[in-house]
């Protein structure tokens, strides 16, 4: 055991028990870790930019119809209206080539007759009217 053991002609294997003293001090020290970088300042997210608000088809579409009507004056005035009047403000659509869906028809009426003006006006015991203005009889 005082030789050191020897494999064929390749490596030379060295026990560190069998070094001297002078050659274990000039090994390599262990690498020093290094610095942690500083920790930066946290940044707040930045806030999305507001969105523009969008309307729906279907708002541009009333907002078309409700111009449209506004040429009658029973509509314009918020006189109380002929039961029925739906089938009225169809034909008007198909007449005009107005682009507008039976929804969005019922709810331009819906939000006309339930309009303060308009509750008003029936309230007060005037007769219903058609759109072109005729008042209904009995």
């Amino acid at each position: 055991t005082d030789q050191p053991i020897k494999r064929s002609r390749k490596r030379v294997i060295i026990r560190r028990d069998e070094l001297p003293a002078a050659k274990l001090a000039t090994t390599k020290a262990p690498p020093k870790p290094k610095p942690k970088p500083k920790p930066k300042p946290k940044k707040k997210p930045a806030s999305p930019a507001p969105k523009k608000p969008t309307i729906s088809p279907s708002d541009i579409r009333l907002d078309n119809l409700n111009a449209s009507l506004n040429a009658f004056d029973v509509w314009r005035e918020f006189r109380p209206l002929v039961i029925g009047v739906e089938k009225e403000v169809f034909q008007h659509i198909a007449k005009h080539s107005l682009s507008s869906s039976k929804n969005v028809a019922q709810r331009l009426l819906r939000q006309h007759v339930q309009d303060e003006r308009y509750q008003r006006n029936l309230k007060s015991g005037r007769g219903r009217y058609h759109l072109d203005g005729t008042a209904v009889s009995g």
